[in-house]
């Protein structure tokens, strides 16, 4: 039993679109494997941070340098939190974080900067 070579020709030539959308699945496939990283939150910059004196500032003055807090506690309305994160997604694996940061400003009866404390994934319970 032969085959026809003209069969193996016509089988190629008539799925030109065959190598097309497998090229087009395996980037798709190794396009979702990509790492992504997300950051949330509002973190200011070191400079900014050090801008903020205790003693001397008022909640207005701290907005103004840092913005707006992320979360004012329900309880203590004498304390802002500046809340940021960074995280790391592999394909549909949990993702990872990479970097956490709350900057806590508390602020006396007056109004004014008692205390500004920053904490990390370090000091995290």
């Amino acid at each position: 039993m032969t085959r026809n070579p003209t069969t193996y020709r016509n089988l190629i030539t008539a799925r030109p679109w065959l190598g097309l959308t497998a090229a087009v699945l395996v980037s798709v496939a190794v396009a979702g494997c990509a790492t992504r990283v997300a950051v949330r939150g509002n973190l200011p910059d070191s400079e900014r941070l050090a801008e903020v004196v205790p003693g001397d500032m008022s909640r207005e003055e701290v907005a103004e340098i840092l913005g707006s807090p992320s979360s004012v506690t329900p309880f203590d309305s004498h304390l802002w939190l500046y809340i940021s994160e960074k995280t790391e997604t592999f394909a549909f694996m949990a993702p990872k974080v990479l970097e956490r940061n709350v900057i806590m400003v508390r602020f006396n009866d007056k109004g004014l900067v008692k205390e500004v404390k920053k904490l990390d994934l370090s000091s995290a319970q």
